[in-house]
């Protein structure tokens, strides 16, 4: 399996990861029922199914050509540092819990995406996001399967495909059918207790298939996620501390991506290109410095850009020089 990097694609894959449709924005109920009700949709009386709420980064796969795979995270193309994180946990047995699936490799998710399915999954696990799955080990479950003809899959159409490849697939935690509020909140607030005090995981996602319109998504979260979601966590001896670190320097964060200029020259222009690779080289200065993430990386990005147009040399001499060596 190769997944080359963004400034690896030929041209034809940049084109197939531009085409790749990104996964849906999910609300909470409340948002949903609001903007539905302008087009006359509701949950009730279609068919349900409630899912395990991760708490990872959502990534998509495609096949690009014979062992290529394209890897894309929610909004662009995955850095260098997710890349390397699927490749080793690919390599691993699916060992995570609150699930019976047995028997089930993470590399068979690569399987699916070369039949020609988009595959959306979830990573997370110890040592990969510092969410609420950390007691879980490094793992990917599929959480969606898109075709060119169908759209999104249901959930039997996705459980079928994944059985057929020994994939393994987000916890199912109850399907079937409502009537009106009152019976939703009769099955979803229980099984957000369950998934928060007894699975110790964030919530759930709620999806449907409404006529003329599709997979519709819902989720739901216990209140005390999103209190404990207001301080910036890290992960230290498999539990979740408030992360007091200094944030990585202003300096540190310039550096990083001037580096990154270096490497890929006028694509520095390229947020879908750039982006990623500026983010795995922070993460780099981060660990090195034992510091924590900044979370204005793109507006730092966006001033070095606007500096560049200005200063053009601010690259330095050295730099140039370097690049056009190479």
């Amino acid at each position: 399996m190769i997944i080359p990097k963004a400034n690896e694609l030929s041209e034809e894959e940049k084109r197939k990861v531009e085409e790749t449709p990104k996964y849906a924005e999910i609300d909470k109920t409340i948002i949903c029922l609001r903007e539905w009700h302008k087009q006359g949709l509701t949950p009730y009386n279609i068919p349900l199914v409630i899912e395990l709420k991760r708490d990872g980064s959502n990534m998509r796969l495609i096949h690009l050509s014979e062992d290529r795979y394209g890897l894309l995270s929610r909004n662009q193309y995955a850095s260098d540092d997710f890349i390397n994180r699927v490749l080793r946990i690919a390599e691993l047995p699916y060992l995570a819990k609150h699930t019976a699936q047995t028997g089930r490799y993470h590399k068979n998710i690569f399987e699916i995406a070369k039949s020609g399915y988009t595959v959306y999954f979830e990573l997370f696990g110890t040592g990969v996001f510092p969410g609420y799955d950390i007691d879980s080990p490094p793992s990917m479950e599929v959480l969606d399967i898109l075709t060119p003809e169908s759209g999104f899959l249901r959930r039997k159409a996705k459980e079928d495909i994944c059985e057929k490849y020994k994939a393994p697939i987000v916890p199912l935690l109850w399907q079937g059918e409502v009537k009106n509020l009152d019976e939703y909140w009769m099955v979803v607030r229980p099984l957000v207790d369950k998934t928060w005090k007894e699975m110790h995981k964030e919530g759930i996602v709620i999806k449907g298939f409404a006529r003329n319109f599709g997979q519709i998504f819902i989720k739901e979260k216990h209140p005390d996620v999103l209190n404990e979601a207001k301080e910036q966590k890290r992960e230290v001896g498999g539990a979740l501390q408030v992360d007091t670190r200094a944030v990585l320097d202003e300096t540190e964060i310039m550096g990083a991506i001037k580096k990154v200029h270096v490497e890929i020259g006028s694509q520095i222009e390229d947020k879908a290109v750039a982006m990623p690779r500026i983010a795995g080289r922070i993460h780099e200065e981060c660990n090195k410095h034992d510091k924590r993430f900044p979370r204005d990386i793109y507006d730092k990005y966006v001033h070095y850009l606007n500096q560049i147009k200005t200063m053009p040399n601010l690259i330095g001499l050295e730099d140039i020089e370097y690049k056009s060596s190479s």
